[in-house]
């Protein structure tokens, strides 16, 4: 095996499939197991977006770039979902 080989990166893609997952757990092909909320962090947002409340305060966020590629409120957006994540 080629050196870089060992490093490639592989895409992974995730899919929503209740059934399957609880038959891989009866049959116990789990060993670590971690809840997310994916639900209530949609929830979250969708409430913040409803309100504005991230255009309201990327208007207020201290930046010192007089133009950005990236609007602020996606800085601010990722930054709430990794602190609710932990």
């Amino acid at each position: 095996m080629r050196e870089s080989d060992r490093f490639e990166t592989v895409p992974m893609l995730y899919e929503r499939n209740d059934g399957y997952v609880i038959e891989a757990f009866r049959r116990g092909e789990f060993d670590y197991l971690e809840g997310a909320g994916e639900v209530s962090e949609a929830d979250f947002f969708q409430a913040l977006a409803g309100k504005n409340i991230l255009c309201k305060l990327a208007d207020t966020y201290p930046s010192p770039c007089k133009k950005h590629d990236v609007p602020v409120w996606v800085y601010i957006a990722s930054d709430l979902s990794m602190r609710f994540h932990g």
